[in-house]
Formats: structure tokens, sequence, C-alpha cells
């Protein structure tokens, strides 16, 4: 069993076998945090995911009305990043994928896909970050259809190569205390996989799941 302490659990899965993640069905589930989450700098955000469907729709992980905009395309199976500029990689289907994406003080944006190693897209954007809702368009459209697990962010931190090899952990989801990231929102581990919030275990800003996303 896990332990339900918030900033020292125990880790003993590896994906797929996970006990927790919150399924989100591409239809209108999404997520609202308590408090928007602003970066004019450097920054870094991890998760998991594990899509299956196949369309031409986009889905989304994090959008503001206006760019960057970070999502699948699910019908060529690849991570997009539209901005300024675009750039894509390949994010296979039907398995867990560790998605990475980090911004460095100049303003440099790199994407890794399982691994430091996999450097699948690089961009310049200079604009300030502001995320709220999560999981679909800021205009409630492109909704995720994926399950997601074990999502942080670092704000003013833009993670190392290295850093993101040691997180990705060869498909072991572990424990990032040791890369202290500002939030972290274990998706369902501290809570059993029962309600309707994801609690952050690092700043208390709560994810309230939106429209019946399941653990």
């Amino acid at each position: 069993m896990r332990s339900k302490q918030l900033k020292t659990p125990s880790f003993k899965h590896r994906h797929p076998t996970s006990q927790t993640w919150v399924s989100f069905d591409g239809a209108n589930d999404s997520a609202n945090l308590s408090s928007a989450i602003t970066s004019s700098g450097a920054g870094s955000i991890s998760l998991w995911v594990n899509y299956s469907y196949v369309s031409t729709a986009r889905y989304y992980f994090f959008a503001a009305q206006a760019n960057p905009r970070i999502y699948i395309d699910a019908a060529n199976q690849a991570l997009q990043l539209s901005s300024s500029a675009s750039a894509n990689g390949s994010l296979p289907k039907d398995q867990w994928n560790h998605v990475v994406w980090t911004r460095s003080s100049g303003n440099s944006v790199n994407m890794y896909v399982n691994g430091g190693s996999n450097n699948v897209m690089t961009l310049s954007y200079s604009s300030a970050l502001s995320f709220q809702s999560l999981f679909r368009h800021a205009n409630g459209s492109f909704a995720l259809n994926a399950k997601v697990d074990e999502c942080a962010m670092w704000v003013d931190t833009e993670l190392s190569v290295q850093q993101v090899t040691d997180i990705y952990n060869s498909g072991a989801p572990g424990d990032l205390t040791a890369f202290s990231p500002t939030h972290w929102w274990r998706m369902g581990d501290t809570v059993g996989g029962t309600g309707t919030t994801v609690t952050d275990t690092i700043a208390g800003n709560t994810m309230n799941l939106v429209n019946g996303p399941t653990f």
C-alpha cells in the first residue's frame, strides 16, 4: 500500500501498472487549478500520458487563449507545440510516454519524450505564460482523451537534460522530491483514487476535476 503522506510518498510501480491515474474522456473532461500559475522566465512541465484514440482531433495538455499551446496530434501520433513558431515530434499511442517541456531564462524551449536523449523539438518563445485551465484549450475545445499521471511544474527552473533522463527513470515514475518541483499532482495517489480533486503535494494549488474525469 502506498503512503498517504504528501511529501514522502513511497513508489512501488512501473507504468502501465500504476495504482492510480486520471482518465480524461476527450469530450468535455478537463481540470482547473485553484490559482493560475504564471511564469515570465525559465520553467518546466513534466507528466506521463497514455492515449489511444486516433482521429483528426487535437488533444490539448496546456493552452492559453494565445500561444503557446501544447497538444497531441492524434492522427499523426505526434506531440505539437504551437507558438510564434511551431514544432512537432513523435508521441507513440497505446503506451505510457513521459513528456517534458522546458524553457530557459534565454527563452529557448525544448520538448522531450521518454528521456533527455530524445529532444523532439526546439524553438524560441519569450512571452509570459499563464495556466489555469488544463487538459483542454482555454476556450473549452480540444479536450484531452488520455490517461495522465504524475504531473509536475517548476516555476523559474529549467530542468537539465540529465534531470529529464533521471525523472524518466527508464519508464518507472519515481519520487520527484529531490528535483524540487514547485507543484506536483500525483493524480490520485494521495487521495486513494477517489473524489473530484487532485492534491498539489508541494504548494497546495488544488487541481479541480471538471465534468467527471475518473481515477
